[in-house]
């Protein structure tokens, strides 16, 4: 039989929806093909993942994110979610009527369900909100009220009358007046009961004291009574250790101690402290004699806060007083005695009643069973709190009194005479001012420190900072840092001249500490600026004498120590210390030694720069080379050979003998920098073997501390040879034997470095890697899989790390994929509200334009009627 037309279109259809014809239709432009590395032979198995479809694969990854991603991107930042949760919604092959018929099915169920429970439970009652039938209530006998009933429950008549025209029954008055009987007879009742049980535990407690009453009565009987020999036999005596602990109740207790008061309220005290002895300086120059406590300066650790500020006579302290009236002042001195003693009385009562009570509780403690105690105890504490009570109550109304009164002057003007008076106001010229303003310049600081000796220099500068605290008032802080600059320039200035006061510069250190520390920055800067000063001034000296320095003055030299003072010297690197390092080694290595100053200013650096790498250790080759060229210039030298020495020494030349000694000198002087390095010192007073010999010793001490300090290093050795060389070549029987043999230990000390093997520098030991070999590795018995060596826990892990490292990639990969498709979707909503916003935009352009046109050709039609009207 023929095919027909129909049947070979069926046909056509079945082969088109076939698998078959649905792999024929893949394109195989979209197939991704992995290439092998090695092609095996007889493999008839495709390996997995060596074909690939990622067309396919990301079509499908999209469709699973927009059922996902997409709709929790939709949901975001969203509290509510709309569920449909009707039956046979979700079911999308079912037709509306197929879901309507069961949901229809489903509800007469339920409706069939409830039904039968009822069946089951029997007939329901319907009931009111009462909790009565409806049967009931149609009897119209016993109506419950409403919230306008009366007390029984039932409808007043008046309201009953008003609300239902009077068809309920009223009341008799015979059933009310036997509510009211009801309810004060229960009253009565309860009120009966209430008394019956008050008076049951009256009677209990009654009882309970008589019982307790008579257990004491015959208490005595049940304690066995024992003669007093018998009891001292057993009781065991007390061991020493007992004593000890016994007596420990007699020492005195230490008294809770006052907290530590703050640096602003310390500083404000002594300005106030300061205020008041300027004014009381300021009456007696007047002649106005004032009386009262000495004031007697107390720090900041003193525990002692009940000091007062005033003048006291008294010997044992450094006061001042003012005495004139001797019979007064005795009299005082009683009073104060007089009441001194009564004080301590008070303290001896108190401490002895204190001593009472704990024996009190010691012995309460021993006697547990004796009641009697007890009742005196509490006795005790209540007269205790009566008695603290009315002290307490003294004090209160003493302070109402000084309130009352006013607070009570200290100071007592008295009437003296004309020569008391006249000395009075001498000796108040003579003291110094508590007080001062800030210096503005420089002048005025020197025209108020130049009255005052060293001593009392120090005095006023701590009268200065003490008055401008930066706690005290807005802007002292400004004050107390140029009052840092000015002092730091003034002594600077004394310094360089003649006569250096050296002590005041020590004693003004800890203050200039103190100043540095109230604005960091501000005294850094100042420092800073005075260093730079000083370099510029080395360098114009180096330009003007072709590259040779000179040593500055002693000014410069204790800037460079008060540095080392106020900043740590430790630091890799300091905005203040840096500097002045760098400046002391370019001194050191660019200033030729011509004279005694020259020696002694070098040597003084070379200390300076041992206290400022004693913690870092670093290494300064000009130091070294500074005190081998010492070493050069007290040598003996040999006419036909040149000795090496580094610059700024010269092998010859007029200044190559400088500390050679002329004579043998037998005792060894300190070096006195300060002397050698001020202005006014001749050259007469260092041309001297004592001299000599004195910077010789210090520059081998030097030496010594160097050794120690550089000794880690490998190249010690190199370091110091020329320094040994040098030791040998000194004239050591000319020296003091001290000096000698401080030279023999620091040879040794060198000797013994200079034995010291080095290693050589030698290439790192490593394993020789051999040559990878080509030839192909053969196993006998091959199974498709490679081998792994190691145990069965370290393939194990081999594996798990394998795992977690391809998980986590192919999860970030994940991530990166959904964060793209979240972008994506992001930027489409987005081009999709421009693109809603632009065309709703142009909708509205036209309608304005087309009412333009409206409006234009309405004016249009009014001008050319004017234009009509007018002809």
């Amino acid at each position: 039989m023929a095919k027909t037309k129909k049947n070979r279109k069926n046909m056509a259809d079945k082969v088109r929806t076939s698998k078959s014809a649905k792999e024929k239709r893949l394109n195989p432009f979209e197939l991704r093909i992995n290439k092998q590395k090695h092609d095996v032979l007889g493999r008839t198995q495709n390996i997995r993942g060596q074909v690939g479809n990622p067309g396919q694969s990301r079509t499908k990854a999209n469709k699973k994110r927009t059922k996902t991603l997409l709709v929790e991107l939709k949901q975001a930042k969203k509290s509510n979610v709309f569920k449909d949760q009707r039956l046979g919604e979700k079911i999308s092959s079912l037709s509306q009527e197929e879901k309507a018929m069961q949901r229809f099915a489903l509800e007469r169920k339920i409706q069939h369900q409830h039904k039968g429970r009822q069946a089951e439970d029997g007939e329901e009652e319907q009931l009111t909100h009462y909790g009565q039938s409806l049967a009931e209530i149609e009897k119209f006998d016993d109506i419950e009220a409403d919230s306008d009933s009366d007390e029984d429950g039932r409808l007043g008549g008046q309201v009953a009358e008003e609300h239902f025209g009077g068809f309920l029954t009223r009341k008799p008055e015979s059933e009310k007046s036997n509510w009211k009987e009801r309810m004060a007879e229960l009253i009565s009742q309860t009120r009966k009961k209430k008394y019956e049980r008050q008076s049951e535990k009256d009677s209990v407690f009654k009882l309970t004291e008589e019982l307790d009453a008579q257990f004491k009565e015959l208490n005595h009987l049940l304690v066995s009574k024992k003669p007093a020999e018998e009891k001292a036999k057993e009781k065991p005596k007390a061991d020493d250790y007992d004593i000890k602990v016994r007596s420990l109740h007699f020492e005195a207790r230490a008294k809770p101690s006052d907290r530590l008061k703050t640096e602003e309220e310390l500083a404000k005290e002594e300005a106030e402290r300061l205020k008041k002895l300027e004014a009381d300086r300021k009456r007696r120059m007047k002649g106005e004699l004032v009386e009262h406590e000495a004031p007697t300066h107390i720090s900041a650790d003193s525990l002692d806060d009940g000091h007062s500020y005033g003048y006291t006579p008294s010997a044992q302290t450094n006061k001042v007083s003012f005495q004139h009236d001797k019979g007064s002042d005795a009299s005082d001195d009683e009073e104060e005695k007089k009441e001194d003693g009564k004080a301590e009385d008070s303290d001896n009562e108190d401490n002895k009643d204190s001593a009472g009570e704990e024996e009190d509780d010691d012995d309460d403690d021993d006697d547990d069973d004796d009641d009697d105690d007890d009742d005196d105890l509490e006795s005790d504490e209540d007269e205790d709190e009566e008695e603290a009570e009315k002290l307490v109550e003294e004090l209160l109304k003493k302070k109402m009194e000084e309130k009352k009164s006013g607070p009570k002057s200290i100071l007592k003007a008295t009437v003296v005479d004309p020569e008391k008076k006249k000395k009075i106001v001498e000796d108040a010229q003579k003291e110094i001012p508590y007080t001062f303003e800030a210096p503005a310049d420089l002048d005025s600081l020197v025209n108020l420190l130049s009255k005052y000796s060293e001593g009392d220099q120090v005095t006023v500068v701590e009268r200065l900072v003490a008055c401008h605290h930066p706690s005290l008032v807005e802007g002292n802080k400004q004050k107390l840092q140029l009052l840092f600059s000015l002092l730091l320039e003034y002594l600077l200035d004394s310094m360089a001249q003649d006569g250096p006061p050296v002590k005041l510069f020590d004693s003004l250190t800890p203050l200039l500490h103190q100043l540095m520390n109230h604005n960091p920055e501000a005294c850094t800067g100042a420092l800073t600026q005075l260093l730079l000063d000083r370099h510029d001034e080395f360098q114009q000296t180096c330009q003007r004498r072709g590259g040779r320095g000179r040593y500055m003055g002693l000014d410069t030299m204790l800037l460079l120590k008060l540095i080392s003072v106020l900043y740590p010297t430790s630091d890799f690197k300091h905005p203040v210390v840096t500097p002045a390092f760098h400046f002391m080694a370019a001194m050191l290595g660019q200033t030729p030694v011509t004279n005694e100053r020259d020696i002694a200013s070098g040597l003084y650096l070379c200390s300076l720069c041992l206290e400022y790498v004693l913690l870092s250790k670093r290494y300064i080759p000009e130091v070294i080379n500074f005190m081998h060229g010492i070493l050069f210039l007290a040598s003996s030298k040999d006419a036909k050979k040149v000795e090496r020495v580094f610059p700024p020494f010269k092998p010859v030349g007029n200044f190559t003998n400088l500390l050679r000694v002329k004579k043998k000198v037998k005792d060894t002087t300190v070096l006195s920098v300060i002397k050698t390095l001020a202005a006014d010192v001749e050259k007469q007073q260092v041309d001297t073997d004592e001299f000599r010999v004195s910077s010789i010793s210090t520059c081998v001490q030097l030496l010594q501390e160097y050794s120690h300090l550089y000794s880690p290093l490998p190249a010690a050795a190199h370091i110091f040879a020329p320094i040994k060389d040098m030791l040998g070549k000194l004239p050591a029987n000319q020296y003091p034997q001290g000096l000698q043999d401080c030279i023999q230990h620091l040879k040794a000390t060198l000797e013994k470095d200079a034995c010291r093997s080095l290693q050589a520098l030698t290439m790192e030991k490593k394993k020789p890697q051999p040559l990878k070999m080509f030839e192909p590795r053969i196993e006998e018995v091959f199974d498709g899989r490679k081998k792994r060596k190691g145990t069965r826990e370290q393939l194990e892990r081999q594996r798990l790390q394998h795992k977690v490292k391809k998980e986590t990639k192919g999860a970030m990969r994940e991530i990166r994929k959904d964060s793209q498709f979240l972008a994506r979707q992001q930027l489409k909503a987005t081009m999709e509200k421009d693109a809603d916003r632009n065309k709703k935009l142009k909708r509205l352009y036209a309608d304005l334009a087309e009412q333009e046109g409206e409006v234009r050709a309405i004016k249009k039609q009014k001008e050319r009627a004017k234009d009509r009207a007018s002809k």
